[in-house]
């Protein structure tokens, strides 16, 4: 589906509120369509977001098109006080069910056109990037098996510090603790913790570089 299509936006909307087993109102709709901060309900969706290219005044006017057309309607729930919410018509249900292509008045959007890099970079700038990320990489997979020899070396032997004309390195011991499932934790007793508690030991090996 393409956001600047019309008949793309109009059944993503018209399927997202067909999809929503709850009530919501035009700004929690619009939210939605820009991918603004609801409720995670609403990011269940697959058009969540969809309309991201536009601001949520442009998806406002879109919904109250469709408003308009009477693919929607606003329903009031309120008991003595206005809660509007919005819902298909019997033409929106049907225009979701035959996928009926709707033609709506979206705003204008400059999408900007990317050239590719080496029309506008130079290919040996290019090659020369690649070959020192390619020796970075190498570099840094060499210094993590140094540094695991060297702490392995250090803790089998208990040297906390060796000291260079150079360097000097620091291999210490830290303990951390740790509940396997975290977002569970406020719902258990004590006792249950305490059973499940576990001490994991980290080994943190740093380096000072010496003028």
């Amino acid at each position: 589906m393409n956001p600047t299509k019309s008949e793309d936006v109009a059944l993503a909307i018209l399927n997202l509120v067909n999809d929503m087993d709850f009530n919501t109102g035009i700004k929690k709709l619009t939210q939605s369509l820009q991918g603004s901060t609801v409720p995670s309900t609403f990011k269940n969706s697959n058009y969540y977001s969809f309309l991201n290219i536009y601001n949520q005044d442009q998806i406002t006017k879109i919904i109250n098109e469709l408003i308009t057309k009477e693919y929607l309607k606003l329903f009031n729930i309120g008991m003595g006080y206005e809660i509007p919410i919005i819902k298909l018509t019997e033409k929106g249900f049907n225009a979701v069910k035959n996928k009926e292509p709707i033609m709506l008045d979206l705003p204008k959007i400059y999408m900007p056109q990317f050239a590719p890099a080496n029309q506008i970079i130079e290919s040996s700038i290019i090659d020369e990037f690649y070959e020192i990320r390619k020796k970075i990489n190498e570099l840094q997979i060499k210094e993590e098996s140094l540094k695991e020899r060297i702490k392995k070396t250090m803790l089998d032997n208990n040297i906390p510090k060796i000291v260079t004309d150079k360097m000097d390195i620091f291999c210490r011991k830290v303990e951390r603790m740790f509940y396997p499932k975290d977002k569970i934790e406020e719902m258990l007793s004590e006792e249950i913790k305490a059973t499940i508690r576990e001490v994991k030991e980290t080994i943190v090996l740093s380096t000072k570089i010496k003028k």
